[in-house]
């Protein structure tokens, strides 16, 4: 029967309660640090990861890019109103200029309807 030879990526740990060095899967202690879950040392002295975990920082992270995306919008809504409200004021003192200058300044309208 062959041997089969298996390489595992450990991450070294120490425990907080006796000291003892000890050694779990690298993928093993990404999860208990993501999650905050419970794991023991060889001893059986139950540990944890305090702080937020990265899960926790992630989660921050996006509420915070979510709440400024919407701020943003909120902005932007609010000056595209403002935009289109400039936009009608403009068509109506156009409309204005044109009334008055038809009033005071007859002969520059006559000129064009005979051309």
């Amino acid at each position: 029967m062959p041997n089969l030879l298996c390489t595992v990526p450990m991450v070294e740990d120490r425990c907080c309660v006796c000291g003892q060095f000890f050694a779990m899967e690298g993928k093993f202690h990404e999860k208990m640090k993501q999650d905050g879950d419970t794991f023991h040392c060889p001893q059986g002295h139950a540990q944890h990861f305090i702080g937020p975990t990265d899960n926790d920082v992630l989660r921050e992270r996006l509420k915070g890019a979510q709440d400024d995306l919407e701020r943003k919008s909120v902005y932007l809504k609010d000056k595209l109103s403002h935009i289109v409200v400039l936009h009608r004021q403009r068509a109506a003192l156009a409309g204005v200029i044109t009334k008055l200058r038809k009033k005071y300044e007859p002969e520059r309208f006559e000129e064009r309807k005979s051309k």
